[in-house]
């Protein structure tokens, strides 16, 4: 049923071009409570139109304030919401976080530019000794899996769907929301077309919404 709930809300969001342009979908739900709270659900797009549902894993999403990193910094810890796509020139398999001194096994970095600088935000896994935290918000702002699900994903990405990719418009001075999903054209109404990932990413915060509109 909830798999049901998020594929709906997916196809809610989705522009009839979006749809049509990507092929693999992952869709996150940051709320932190609700019937969809902290989970992934990845689903493929069938040559009927369909979104087949693929996996639906628990996360952990950012946790949502201002902290100080181990080497003093000032960071935010916020997920934002908003489309995102995958940097073909930033996916690996062992990483570790330069601010936070974590590991970030397959990490699949966003192509998105917040301020002009390639953002640390990606979906990676995530050592065993933080397993139990997944389905909660406990991230410094990256999306979080088991390494073993994270792996999986990352092999599916990379082995079936690396193709010419329409560019997403992203949002610029709004670093709470990346994009709306609205795709770049050339000024002759052509798609504008980079080499990377038939995959996009929606993070969203759903669970709120349902429940604030479920009383009127």
């Amino acid at each position: 049923m909830n798999t049901d709930r998020a594929k709906q809300h997916l196809y809610d969001s989705l522009s009839a071009e979006t749809l049509a342009n990507f092929n693999l979908f992952i869709y996150v739900d940051k709320s932190e409570d609700g019937p969809l709270a902290q989970r992934m659900y990845v689903f493929e797009k069938m040559d009927s139109g369909d979104l087949a549902p693929l996996y639906d894993w628990p996360v952990s999403t950012g946790r949502e304030g201002d902290e100080t990193d181990p080497h003093g910094q000032a960071q935010s810890t916020v997920t934002p919401r908003g489309f995102f796509e995958l940097d073909p020139k930033r996916m690996y398999v062992d990483h570790t976080s330069s601010q936070w001194d974590e590991a970030m096994p397959y990490a699949m970095f966003f192509s998105w530019k917040p301020g002009g600088h390639d953002t640390g935000l990606a979906i990676h896994g995530t050592p065993e000794d933080n397993y139990n935290a997944l389905g909660s918000r406990a991230s410094a702002g990256c999306i979080r899996l088991s390494t073993e699900n994270a792996q999986t994903l990352f092999d599916l990405v990379q082995s079936r769907f690396h193709a010419p990719t329409p560019k997403l418009a992203y949002l610029d001075g709004d670093s709470q929301v990346s994009s709306e999903g609205l795709l770049l054209h050339s000024p002759d109404g052509k798609l504008k077309m980079a080499d990377g990932y038939s995959v996009l990413v929606l993070v969203d915060d759903y669970a709120p919404e349902e429940r604030v509109s479920s009383l009127y």
